[in-house]
């Protein structure tokens, strides 16, 4: 998979591209935890897309798309996740 970011929002510590192989439209999130830093994607319709590129904090309503809430919502495809050591 070959991530291509086109939005990088270094406060809520997430970006948005495209993957170039697949064509597909993605989230990449910022994960810390106690042994690794890592970045989980998740796929993103082609609308939440543009609406990030347009706005990177439209839709936020006080949720970051890096917190836990966006995370665990039932709404998103993953594309890579490597671990998982939240609550």
């Amino acid at each position: 998979m070959n991530f291509n970011d086109t939005l990088v929002n270094t406060d809520e510590r997430f970006a948005i591209g495209i993957e170039e192989t697949t064509g597909k439209y993605y989230i990449s999130i910022s994960v810390n935890n106690r042994m690794v830093d890592y970045e989980e994607y998740y796929e993103l319709s082609k609308g939440s897309y543009l609406l990030f590129l347009k706005d990177s904090s439209a839709g936020n309503t006080g949720r970051s798309p890096s917190g836990p809430y966006w995370r665990r919502s039932g709404n998103k495809t993953t594309l890579i996740s490597l671990g998982r050591n939240w609550i």
